[in-house]
């Protein structure tokens, strides 16, 4: 998939976009919050693109800000990977981990952090519940008004799909759709967003990269998503969106947790038509070999990055300009597939 088209002919226009002054040295926080229901690859997706830390993206180094904190998520995902806990995860353990400097010429540029929202409180939250929950989703919805990048994030159905699963599958999307459309209402209209709308565990539709590229249309993507499309295509508080489809493990290297199975036909018992995604944890002897979840960090990068205000008569204004333009590097390498959905040359900017 071409991502060129995410971008303008025109270059970065960051000096006419920073309007109010800052600090002296300019570090752009990137606020990210996720949207999705229980075993939806959530916390297995925020893992996966903390890995990324000690690694280059073009000139861009990424380095923990917490080694600690970082290195109790590394610990964390290794033991999910091997089935060794299968509880959602401590908000409060992602939320100290995931945070990372993006460093350009020995100075950071950009500073990102996120948090790990509990699945069941956006799946199963209702007026009914304990205070305790109607306090987790208060507090979910809060950050998600204040984030400057949405992740939605919708698990995959099968290619041997029973009625269970594709039931699963439209109200992920339905709830899905409820929260962001409250989230974006909460928003001041003067700070849009960035949203991407993130397929997880496409390793269950193809063997291999090439075949899910192939098999995997943009026009199924939008098709699939068709309600989160159309809000972001209308919302005047969203400025960049996406389709990106990932795998936080790869291809060919997870199977179904032992006990568990996954009907393969319609007719399951009425219980199974709001049960969780099925648990799935890495084969013996493979590792994990994440797939396109670069693609979608350089975007979130570039995304919360691009809007900041700072100084507009700054000395940074040039490394900012070339930290903005090591990311679309990235978005519009070959093997990055993402599918534009909004841009700031289609908004103009308003």
């Amino acid at each position: 998939m071409n991502a060129m088209k995410l971008f303008s002919s025109e270059p970065p226009r960051t000096r006419e976009r920073f309007s109010t002054a800052s600090a002296n040295h300019a570090v752009l926080p990137v606020h990210l919050e996720i949207i999705g229901c229980e075993a939806g690859g959530k916390t297995l997706l925020q893992l996966s693109m903390v890995n990324n830390v000690g690694r280059y993206m073009g000139d861009l180094f990424l380095t923990a800000k917490d080694p600690l904190a970082f290195n109790t998520m590394r610990i964390e995902m290794l033991e999910r990977l091997n089935g060794f806990t299968n509880q959602p995860m401590d908000p409060t353990v992602i939320e100290k981990g995931f945070q990372f400097t993006v460093i350009h010429r020995d100075e950071p540029r950009i500073l990102m952090k996120g948090t790990d929202p509990i699945g069941q409180v956006f799946s199963n939250a209702s007026e009914t519940s304990n205070p305790e929950w109607l306090e987790r989703y208060q507090n979910c919805v809060g950050r998600l008004a204040n984030a400057s990048v949405l992740h939605v994030v919708i698990p995959a159905v099968p290619t041997n799909s029973s009625l269970a699963d594709r039931l699963r599958f439209d109200r992920n999307v339905t709830l899905a759709s409820s929260y962001l459309q409250q989230a974006l209402a909460m928003r001041d209209p003067d700070s849009p967003c960035a949203v991407a709308i993130v397929g997880t565990k496409i390793d269950i539709l193809a063997d291999s990269a090439e075949r899910a590229r192939e098999s995997i249309t943009e026009e199924t993507l939008r098709d699939c998503f068709d309600p989160l499309v159309r809000m972001v295509q209308d919302s005047k508080r969203v400025r960049h969106a996406a389709i990106i489809p990932v795998s936080s493990t790869g291809f060919g290297t997870m199977r179904l947790m032992e006990g568990v199975t996954r009907p393969s036909v319609p007719g399951e018992k009425p219980g199974a038509l709001t049960g969780a995604e099925p648990p799935y944890i890495l084969k013996a002897g493979t590792m994990p070999l994440p797939f396109n979840v670069r693609t979608l960090l350089a975007w979130t990068l570039w995304a919360g990055a691009l809007p900041q205000k700072v100084d507009p008569q700054g000395d940074d204004i040039p490394e900012l300009n070339a930290v903005i333009g090591q990311l679309e590097n990235q978005l519009k390498a070959d093997d990055a597939w993402l599918i534009p959905i909004r841009t700031r040359s289609q908004r103009n900017d308003a």
